[in-house]
């Protein structure tokens, strides 16, 4: 307040006020201890003592602020020449209609009072704007603007309105009661609820239906000041049904799941809110009070029992002696051995279901039956006994392994009696009885071998023996490529016997006397031979019961795509040698594991990535299908900027010409376009008003980001480097673009150079030279100083992403660590490649063949052109040779199966009687190496000389790579075609008729040599047998079986199964075999019991270039040089008279 008075009354309050002065700036005006001090105070000032002390009474009563108006007036009075003055007030006052609205705006934002009035006093010409405010309310006016007030404003009344929320959510279903909220909504019949609630309302909602519960049970809603939600789920209510019966195994029929009582006898069931039914207790044999029990409606548990009764039947009967009577015989078995009274009669009581068995007994007598046994009682029992007298049963049982053993002859007692089939027996004797007792039975011993009784006078039960039976013992070895393999469980189908091979394969399993079954060996993961043996009558060892395993192989398959489109040439390649295969034209791969293989299978491909790279493998135990893959193509960006003097422009098209996308340079001039993975093609940018040099840019096989502006940053510093270079190397350059335009205009070109009397070989040798001896001297020159100066970090950049360019991901980590030397290698490479990458182009020749080639003609400097002849020359490689050494060979296929040191060498060679190369009666089999090769000689050597095999023909085909051989054995003959022919009755009549066709067998075979000299071969085998018919001719019937293998450079295939023939001995010749040139002998003999087949045994050799002949190019001879050189070919034709007969012969039937 002092600080509005004026200068000349404020600062003589202050001096004579000093703290009261100041606690009135401070706005402490309702401190009267203070008010009090300050009136004092002046009430010292003589110049003030007579105004003040007339004012003195009426300023103590009046409030502190009116009384610092008041002073501040008088002490004004005071400063104006004896002028009393006062500042001019008005009031504006209303009504909010509620108490406790804050009116901001108006001075000391006064409160309106509890029936919702106010006032505040404002001096004249006060303006401001009103704000009335109170939590949890609005109203009508938000504000209200009074500018220049100049009388009084009454009436500024406002309206307050309370604010209200919605509370909502969902119970999950509909009719359930959200009691607590105001109207206790009900949910509609989507589960879902709604309240209007006033601002501050709290309370807590519960959800309440009939037979439910809900989840969260309720929801305290603390004073709203927004909208809330609740939300819960309900539950049906159950209830549990549950009591007692007294005994196990009653089925409570009407409870849900019929549940059955313990062993206890209790029951229990959960039943729903509102269940009705009735429940009924149900066992066999017994009767239950109450029988049943009706439920409705069911709002609470009910724990009830019942009682149990069991239902009883009478056993009884008579016994007799002689036709009569027979009493004072005790009935062992029943509740009390009830004795049979003065006429032999007997009863007793048992239960529902009650087994046991009722045996007479009295001394001096025997009962027939000896008893009588009762099994699950559910109705009264007969049963009556007949008595011996003086007789004494001896009885007993005889087993074996704890078990009853039946067919026992026990000599010595009278009849000889034999054991049931529960080893049971038993024998009369007379009183007095005396002998030696010997039980027997084939196949077994017995520990008690005999038994002497001595004057037998009382029955004698429980002479049991106990016997065992012979056994015997099957035992063998189970080989996994000639080496014992462990852990194959082998055992009897029927539980018998078993056993496990141990480390060295070897098993051995006892079987019972006589047993018969089969023996079958397992092992996960495994196949055999012989997948069981069967066995009959076994009465001795067996030995030698030998078995061959192979490890079972699984295939994983599946699918790469993009977009679902199949993607073709993925590499899928499984580590831990699980193979690898490339994906196909439909995108499919297949690669094969062995059984339990663990690993990782991956995909590889520079052109695509993957959404999962690889797959971890454990343990696989079956096909695994459909392992299929999404690829995506990668792509890359062609980015760079346009200038015009310096200055970037905007808004030029950037095309691609074959429409795959586009850009438009921006502000700075950058343009980027994104190409996929190999893209080539042309790019143009066009604006109107504009040429650009060059107009279009063409890009070859897109591999990476490819920046134009860093690469022309590159050629600046090239520039630099090779600013010394003469106008030559430009036109040269300019040449090269030339050859790249179309045939007509080279043609022209060409034509005014022969204009010129230059030839196009003169002219272009002659620019080569001017180009190369004008730049070679200058160019080196300046790349030494270049090089040897400090090149700048852009230049080592733009060298490194060109030299990533050139080389794989996998070498680029190799790029980072090369030396000094080798950089600035690759760096003067680089710059070569890119300055000469166009002078390389295909010329066409036309030879006299007829044949047009393609002659690659080369202009580059002569660094750059020794490597790109050196290049050409392992790329023009000629194809290469094998040698296929062919012997035909006639044997029994008994020998062929005995051949194991030539099937079974190592792991690397395949079994060559495997299933999987076994195609109906033809074999195919291959051994991989030299060594196969050599044995396989020696063991047709030493057949041949034992006569167990004759090599009826050997011969040899020189084959290109990639060539087709054919190897032929057979003739011609006629077959019967049958024909149904009408005849005049309207029927058909079926008609033979012959055709001439060939008969025989025709190998196709195609080699293919890899780059590491590896070899494989296509196999075609097309068989055309004779099958014998009633009318005396054969039926052709043809087969065609085709297989790939890969083989080592001097290893063996073998076909059999081609043509099976009779073999001879000594007194007879073979069907005009014994007519053959030369071995006609090894036909001649007397017919056996068993018949041989043809089998083709074919060496593959390498052959060298030099074998092949002294006319291959340099080229073609450096190219083979690192091919191993097989041995020179033997070359043996076959005499012509040999054949003809061996034609005619193969052409007979079997």
């Amino acid at each position: 307040m002092l600080k509005s008075l004026p200068k000349t009354l404020r600062e003589p309050l202050k001096i004579h006020f000093g703290e009261q002065a100041n606690l009135f700036d401070s706005g402490l005006h309702q401190e009267k201890a203070a008010l009090a001090s300050a009136k004092a105070d002046l009430l010292s000032l003589p110049e003030h003592k007579n105004l003040l002390l007339v004012a003195q009474k009426q300023l103590s009563e009046l409030p502190l602020m009116i009384s610092i108006s008041v002073f501040v007036l008088l002490l004004g009075s005071q400063c104006f020449g004896g002028y009393e003055a006062a500042r001019i007030t008005y009031t504006i006052s209303g009504s909010t209609g509620i108490g406790g609205v804050t009116m901001h705006g108006l001075p000391g934002n006064p409160v309106s009072d509890t029936i919702g009035n106010y006032t505040a006093t404002v001096d004249y010409s006060w303006s401001g704007t009103v704000t009335p405010m109170k939590e949890g309310y609005t109203f009508d006016s938000a504000s209200k603007r009074y500018d220049s007030v100049t009388a009084i404003q009454a009436n500024q009344d406002y309206a307050a309105r309370l604010l209200t929320f919605i509370i909502s959510g969902s119970a999950g279903m509909g009719g359930v009661v959200m009691e607590g909220l105001p109207g206790e909504p009900v949910t509609d019949a989507n589960g879902y609820y709604r309240a209007d609630v006033d601002y501050g309302w709290n309370g807590t909602i519960t959800p309440s239906m009939t037979g439910f519960s809900f989840e969260p049970a309720s929801k305290k809603i603390r004073p709203v000041t927004h909208d809330q939600s609740y939300n819960c789920i309900g539950e049906k209510l159950s209830f549990i049904i549950s009591g007692s019966v007294g005994m196990g195994g009653v089925v409570m029929e009407g409870l849900p799941g019929n549940p059955v009582t313990t062993e206890k006898g209790f029951y229990m069931a959960r039943v729903e809110y509102g269940f009705s039914g009735t429940v009924t207790p149900v066992k066999k044999g017994c009767v239950f009070k109450p029988s049943k029990r009706l439920y409705n409606r069911v709002a609470s548990d009910h724990p009830n029992d019942y009682t149990t009764r069991l239902l009883t039947f009478s056993v009884s009967g008579t016994v007799t002696y002689d036709g009569l009577p027979l009493n004072n015989v005790v009935i062992n078995g029943l509740y009390g051995n009830p004795v049979t009274d003065k006429n032999g009669y007997y009863a007793g009581k048992v239960s529902y279901g009650w087994n046991g068995a009722v045996t007479p007994t009295k001394r001096g007598y025997s009962f027939k039956p000896g008893n009588a046994t009762y099994e699950s009682v559910i109705s009264p029992k007969a049963q009556n006994f007949t008595a011996t007298l003086l007789t004494c049963s001896i009885s007993g049982k005889v087993i074996s392994n704890g078990q009853a053993l039946s067919n026992v002859v026990l000599e010595g007692f009278p009849g000889e009696p034999v054991t049931d089939s529960e080893g049971r027996y038993s024998a009369s004797v007379n009183y007095g009885w005396s002998g030696m007792v010997v039980p027997i039975k084939e196949g077994y011993v017995f520990e008690s071998s005999r038994r002497q009784y001595s004057n037998v006078v009382v029955g004698q039960s429980g002479q049991n023996y106990s016997g065992k039976l012979l056994s015997y013992t099957i035992s063998g070895m189970v080989i996994l490529e000639r080496i014992g393999l462990g852990g194959v469980h082998v055992s009897a189908d029927d539980g018998t016997a078993s056993g496990r091979t141990d480390w060295q394969g070897q098993y051995s399993i006892t079987v019972p006397y006589s047993w018969s079954g089969t023996v079958v060996p397992v092992k996960e993961g495994y196949a055999f031979d012989v997948a069981k043996q069967k066995y009959v009558d076994v009465t001795d060892n067996r030995v030698g019961q030998n078995y061959s395993a192979k490890v079972l192989r699984y295939a994983i398959s599946g699918r790469t795509s993009s977009d679902g489109e199949p993607v073709e040439g993925i590499l899928v390649s499984a580590d831990n040698g699980g193979g690898a295969s490339k994906t196909d034209a439909s995108g499919k791969y297949e690669i094969l594991v062995n059984h339990g293989y663990s690993g990782t299978v991956k995909l590889i491909s520079k052109k695509y990535t993957f959404d999962v790279a690889e797959q971890r493998y454990s343990n696989v135990t079956a096909a695994k299908n459909e392992q299929n893959y999404e690829v995506t193509l990668r792509t890359f960006t062609i980015s760079g900027s346009i200038f015009i003097g310096g200055e970037p422009i905007e808004g030029v098209s950037m095309t691609l010409d074959d429409g795959a996308g586009s850009d438009i340079t921006n502000a700075q001039g950058y343009y980027s376009i994104r190409v996929p993975y190999g893209w080539g093609g042309v790019i143009t940018p066009v604006k109107a008003g504009y040429r650009f040099n060059p107009p279009t840019k063409r890009y070859l096989n897109v591999t990476l980001d490819i920046d134009e502006d860093e690469s022309e940053r590159k050629r600046e510093v090239s520039d630099v480097v090779g600013q010394s270079i003469s106008e030559q190397y430009r036109e040269a350059e300019r040449r090269a673009v030339v050859e790249s335009i179309s045939a007509e205009e080279y043609r022209e070109a060409e034509r005014k150079a022969v204009e010129q009397s230059i030839s196009a070989e003169e002219y272009r040798e002659a620019e080569r030279k001017a180009v190369v001896e004008s730049i070679s001297d200058q160019y080196r020159e300046a790349k030494r100083i270049s090089v040897e100066q400090s090149i700048s970090d852009k230049y080592r950049e733009a060298e490194r992403k060109a030299a990533e360019r050139s080389v794989s991901a996998e070498e680029y980590q190799e790029v980072e660590l090369i030396s000094v030397e080798q950089y600035r290698e690759a760096e003067r490479e680089i710059i070569e490649h890119e300055m000469f990458e166009r002078e390389v182009s295909e010329e066409p020749i036309f030879e006299d063949s007829g044949i047009v080639t393609k002659q690659p003609i080369i202009s580059n400097v002569p660094s750059s052109m020794e490597r790109a002849a050196s290049d050409h020359k392992f790329i023009d490689r000629p194809a290469g040779h094998v040698m296929l050494d062919a012997r035909i060979v006639m044997m029994k296929r008994e020998d062929l199966l005995n051949m194991d040191v030539e099937w079974g060498l190592s792991e690397t060679e395949a079994d060559i009687f495997s299933d999987s190369n076994h195609h109906g009666d033809v074999w195919i089999g291959y051994g991989r190496g030299v060594e196969f090769t050599n044995s396989l000689g020696l063991t047709l050597n030493l057949l041949e000389r034992k006569g167990q095999a004759s090599i009826v023909s050997s011969s040899q085909l020189l084959v290109q790579d990639g060539k087709e051989a054919e190897i032929g054995i057979g003739s011609e003959g006629h077959s019967s075609l049958a024909r149904d022919v009408a005849v005049d009755s309207g029927d058909y009549r079926n008609r033979g008729e012959l055709e001439e066709i060939e008969y025989g067998s025709i190998l196709n075979i195609t080699p293919h040599i890899g780059l590491n000299n590896e070899i494989t071969l296509d196999f075609s085998v097309a068989i055309r047998d004779v099958v014998e018919r009633g009318d005396n001719y054969p039926v052709a019937m043809r087969r065609v079986i085709n297989n790939s293998m890969p083989i080592q450079d001097g290893g063996t295939v073998s076909v059999s199964g081609l043509k099976k023939l009779q073999s001879y001995s000594s007194e007879s010749s073979a069907a005009g075999l014994g007519n053959l040139p030369l071995i006609g002998g090894l036909f001649k003999g007397k017919p056996d019991d068993s018949a041989g087949e043809l089998v083709v045994f074919i060496t593959v050799r390498l052959i060298s270039d030099a074998v092949v002949g002294s006319s291959a190019s340099p080229a073609a001879k450096q190219g083979r040089s690192e091919r191993q050189s097989g041995s020179s070919p033997r070359r043996e034709p076959v005499r012509e008279d040999f054949k003809k007969e061996l034609e005619r012969i193969l052409s007979l039937p079997d």
